[in-house]
C-alpha cells in the first residue's frame, strides 16, 4: 500500500499498484495548468483534457521514480480545496516495476564499464535504483545513464585538475 491512496494487484509475476492522486487544474495565461495538490512539481496542457492526460503522465512518472528507488510516493491525502481558482480533480494510474526500463547488474556493468561487485557496491549506496526479481538484480536504465553522465564529468574535472597540476608544476 502506498500511503494508505493505492492498492496492489497481482498480474503473472508483476506487481502492480493504483496510485491517485489530485491535482488542481486552473487556467494561468491561457495555458492550462495541473498542479499536484500535496506534492512538487506540476504539468501543462493547451485545454483542460489535455492538462489531465499531462498530468495523469506526469503521476505515472513519478510513481515509476518512487518504484524505481523503493520510497513510497508523497502525499496521497483527497478532498483538497482549490488555492489557484480552478478545479481539483483525482487522477489514478497504474504502474508497477515491470514497467521501469531495467537491465541486468551483469548488463549494467558492462554500461558503466565496471564489475558487478562495483554495481552492487552503487546500488547499496544508493547511486544506482535497483531491486531484486528473484535472484537477478534489477537495476534502473535511467540510474545507469545518470550514472555515466556524472562518470564523465568527474573524470574531466580530474583530467583538468592534473591539467593544472602539470601546469603549475611546469610553472614551479
Amino acid at each position: 500500500m502506498n500511503n494508505g491512496m493505492s492498492s496492489q494487484e497481482h498480474a503473472g509475476n508483476e506487481w502492480e499498484e493504483v496510485f491517485v492522486r489530485e491535482f488542481e487544474v486552473f487556467v494561468d495565461e491561457g495555458i492550462f495548468v495541473a498542479l499536484p495538490c500535496d506534492m512538487e512539481g506540476g504539468t501543462q496542457g493547451t485545454s483542460f483534457n489535455d492538462a489531465v492526460y499531462m498530468a495523469a503522465d506526469w503521476l505515472r512518472d513519478a510513481a515509476l521514480a518512487s518504484l524505481a528507488k523503493g520510497k513510497a510516493l508523497p502525499g496521497g491525502a483527497l478532498g483538497h480545496v482549490p488555492q489557484y481558482g480552478g478545479r481539483v480533480i483525482a487522477v489514478a494510474v497504474l504502474a508497477g516495476r515491470d514497467d521501469i526500463p531495467a537491465m541486468t547488474a551483469a548488463d549494467a556493468a558492462r554500461a558503466l564499464n565496471v564489475s558487478t561487485a562495483r554495481v552492487a557496491q552503487l546500488c547499496k549506496a544508493g547511486k544506482l535504483d535497483s531491486w531484486r526479481v528473484g535472484a537477478t538484480r534489477m537495476v534502473s536504465k535511467e540510474s545507469v545513464e545518470m550514472r555515466k553522465i556524472l562518470a564523465q564529468r568527474e573524470e574531466a574535472l580530474g583530467e583538468r585538475s592534473r591539467a593544472s597540476h602539470v601546469g603549475l608544476a611546469a610553472a614551479g
